[in-house]
């Protein structure tokens, strides 16, 4: 089923309100955001649906943008909204938020989205999100547990489920598309893999939706003692599972990870968008022997390694400023031979349409303005192998000095030795 066409169906604007099990999933999210709104934050909404969150917010007197993908949603919503409040509708998919600016918003709720996105799809949405929250923002991310989304349809009253294709009978992992169901350290190791802080997991409707009939059937003093009970267990680990809808509270540290633009080159974390541009340098024997690893042999395997490069904060990519094309890559690791803090090393790698062009030595030096003025780094090392003759034209260009060759201190992917030419740099070049 097409999610267009799922959501003609169901009765969004309904869900969370139409019986008292269905709104311990609000309660619980309103419970644990409270805790986090002082009265001035600018909160984006993705998958806002009807306004379930973006209508009691935006009354409240914050600032919400709105974002759903669903027109009807929309135009519902623009129904409910009352002049006073400062509430924006934006039609589109948490993909692509190039509408926003960087470190647009303080909160960003994604309290759907992730339900129907595959995993390389997820990245990108949560790469978007840490683009437009501010350093140290805060982003409610839900996904479904596949656990308690197995359990409930097996035992929905007259249910098919059981013995049937809508799930692996090896793994018991939910078939349900358009829904995307997960496992909760799975989904908390993406959120990290992605440079988040995780501050916390929450069960936000708990039992509620296997157990409805009884939930429902519990007089007023009971129903406010049972959700008494559900808030008071929703973060326990050996509860998580059992619920269908969970979040994650994250927290964006981006430690000024933007450099200035150069004047041809923009330096901008890299987003899983940019695989194919990349695999089409790093397949290259010529680029792959100059950097010491082997040529990569799928966009399957650019994409793995991609992912890798996303989780480090000091990893860029090099863009042409006007079009933005892909010339490569430039970081600032750890430096494996001076391990403690102050010194890092420089690492970089481009495309060879790109060679002999001046780009490496325009991206470094503003890489290295950054590493001394703004990291306070003490010193900055950089190696080559003897045969990567291009390289040491970069780096004498940018001022670095020789201090030795360390002699079969790499090893290549096939087993062999090469040596390592090593220089350090303790100022940035003019």
């Amino acid at each position: 089923m097409k999610l267009e066409e799922l959501y003609q169906h169901v009765h969004e604007e309904e869900r969370l309100q139409k019986s008292p099990a269905a709104h311990i999933e609000f309660l619980t999210t309103m419970q644990y955001l409270t805790q986090y709104l002082h009265g001035h934050e600018r909160i984006l909404d993705l998958g806002a649906a009807t306004g379930a969150y973006a209508l009691p917010l935006a009354e409240a007197g914050y600032e919400v943008c709105a974002m759903d993908l669903m027109p009807h949603h929309l135009n519902r919503l623009k129904q409910q909204k009352k002049k006073q409040m400062k509430l924006t509708l934006h039609q589109g998919n948490a993909m692509d938020l190039s509408r926003f600016s960087d470190d647009s918003f303080d909160i960003i709720l994604c309290m759907g989205p992730l339900y129907h996105l595959k995993e390389e799809e997820q990245r990108i949405c949560l790469d978007e999100m840490h683009r437009v929250v501010k350093d140290g923002g805060i982003i409610f991310c839900a996904f479904l547990s596949n656990l308690a989304v197995f359990t409930t349809e097996a035992l929905y009253p007259n249910s098919s489920f059981l013995n049937s294709s809508q799930y692996d009978p090896t793994t018991f992992k939910v078939i349900n598309d358009p829904f995307v169901s997960t496992y909760v350290q799975k989904a908390e190791h993406l959120f990290q893999s992605m440079g988040f802080t995780l501050l916390k997991t929450f069960s936000q409707d708990g039992l509620a939706e296997v157990l409805a009939e009884r939930i429902n059937a519990l007089t007023k003093p009971q129903y406010e003692e049972w959700l008494r009970f559900h808030l008071a267990i929703c973060e326990q680990r050996e509860q998580l599972a059992h619920s269908n809808h969970l979040i994650s509270i994250l927290q964006s540290h981006k430690t000024r990870q933007r450099l200035q633009d150069t004047t041809r080159l923009r330096l901008q974390r890299l987003s899983m968008q940019d695989h194919v541009q990349m695999y089409e340098m790093a397949k290259d024997p010529d680029v792959a022997r100059m950097c010491g690893w082997k040529p990569h042999a799928s966009l399957e395997e650019t994409k793995q390694i991609l992912s890798n490069f996303l989780i480090n904060d000091h990893t860029w990519g090099i863009y042409q400023k006007t079009d933005n094309t892909l010339y490569g890559l430039i970081s600032l690791d750890a430096d494996q031979h001076r391990p403690r803090n102050g010194y890092r090393m420089l690492g970089y790698w481009i495309g060879k349409p790109y060679w002999g062009k001046g780009i490496v030595v325009e991206a470094a030096k503003e890489v290295l303005r950054y590493a001394f003025e703004d990291l306070h780094c003490t010193m900055i090392s950089v190696y080559h192998f003897p045969f990567n003759t291009q390289s040491k034209r970069v780096i004498e260009k940018l001022g670095f000095q020789y201090e030795g060759t360390l002699h079969d201190a790499y090893e290549y992917h096939d087993g062999t030795y090469f040596d390592e030419v090593c220089y350090y740099l303790k100022q940035k070049p003019s």
